[in-house]
């Protein structure tokens, strides 16, 4: 499968008692490819290779992907070879890079499709750098530790949106045409 390695590092958890989380999930029946931390979940669509797997794909293989700049894993059942008959069967679901493997992580992920919304009646398409100027804006003189929480109100698809900080801050940024 492409990989959007740093994509995938940025959206995961740090440390995180559910071990599970500590990877990506690879659908192959959809070419889904989901990261969560329990806050945010992200979704990309990617390429697949001829045979990949589906399973937890461990965040190791995508760091290690990173700075190999390797711009594929693949995923697959490792071969081994049955040691009563001799003969070569199809092991634990791992995930390869440059000749490096990386046992997936056996466990269930999240059911991610629960809690991606369904396109609402109203879009509205926002300029994440504009988003992220604001963040900077109302949330830098704070310090990384402090929660980062706004509420959004949207009144329809074609007017500003309101930014406000839980200690009353607030900003706001123009919708953007649909891409």
């Amino acid at each position: 499968m492409k990989i959007p390695a740093e994509k995938i590092e940025t959206a995961a958890p740090k440390n995180d008692v559910r071990y599970y989380l500590h990877g990506a999930y690879l659908n192959v029946d959809t070419s889904e490819l989901v990261v969560t931390d329990g806050h945010i979940l992200v979704k990309h669509t990617v390429e697949l290779d001829a045979g990949d797997i589906s399973g937890i794909i461990p965040l190791e293989a995508f760091a290690y992907a990173r700075k190999m700049k390797a711009e594929r894993i693949t995923t697959a059942r490792a071969p081994t070879t049955d040691t009563h008959y001799g003969a070569e069967v199809l092991g634990a679901p791992t995930a390869y890079v440059n000749g490096a493997s990386f046992p997936l992580i056996d466990g269930t992920y999240p059911d991610y499709n629960t809690v991606m919304p369904e396109a609402g009646e109203v879009t509205i398409c926002l300029d994440l750098t504009l988003l992220d100027k604001i963040r900077k804006a109302l949330f830098e003189r704070t310090g990384p530790t402090s929660k980062c929480v706004v509420s959004l109100q949207i009144t329809d698809q074609h007017s500003s949106v309101r930014i406000e900080t839980n200690d009353d801050n607030v900003a706001v940024i123009m919708p953007c045409r649909k891409m």
